[in-house]
């Protein structure tokens, strides 16, 4: 089954439509596009291992209804196409800041694609003014240096262990 699909059937039965059209919108309605947001999404409110992309349906039902608990339906649907908003600007390298953007130009050389979830996760914080520019830079540039490095060698520190640093490094600041 279309996962994208069972989806969008959900919200348009929670009469969610319209925002969810915005969402799609965002990423020009490629079904892929969309689906990479939800895994980078889901992988931090997850902490998945591995990303399922046949269980999507089922990881955005588990994360929409448990926010039901604590949030509308419309708040809940309007985070979620901010955080599409957040993340389309990272994959296209559309963020207004000069500096910022030069960064993440610089990750783009090295292909980060398996960064884009934690990214995603520090912009968030970083937009909503929880973390600095001077914070989220060095975020940036230890990343970068991460991923200079696993391009010149085989053994390498897995993404995830770097992770656990950078998290230490923010609670530190």
């Amino acid at each position: 089954l279309n996962q994208v699909l069972l989806i969008e059937d959900y919200l348009i039965n929670m009469k969610l439509k319209l925002i969810w059209d915005e969402i799609k919108e965002i990423f020009k309605n490629r079904e892929p596009d969309i689906v990479m947001f939800f895994k980078d999404f889901f992988w931090n409110k997850f902490n998945f291992k591995e990303f399922n992309e046949s269980r999507l349906y089922e990881y955005f039902v588990n994360y929409f209804e448990t926010m039901l608990q604590y949030s509308k339906p419309e708040i809940i649907i309007s985070k979620l196409k901010h955080s599409a908003e957040l993340y389309f600007q990272l994959i296209n390298v559309e963020i207004q800041d000069d500096e910022l953007k030069k960064s993440i130009v610089k990750l783009k050389f090295h292909n980060c694609e398996d960064t884009y979830a934690y990214l995603l996760s520090v912009y968030e914080d970083y937009t909503d003014g929880s973390l600095s520019k001077a914070t989220f830079l060095e975020i940036l540039s230890v990343i970068l240096e991460y991923l200079e490095k696993r391009d010149k060698t085989e053994n390498n520190v897995g993404f995830n262990e770097l992770i656990q640093y950078l998290n230490a490094f923010i609670a530190y600041k």
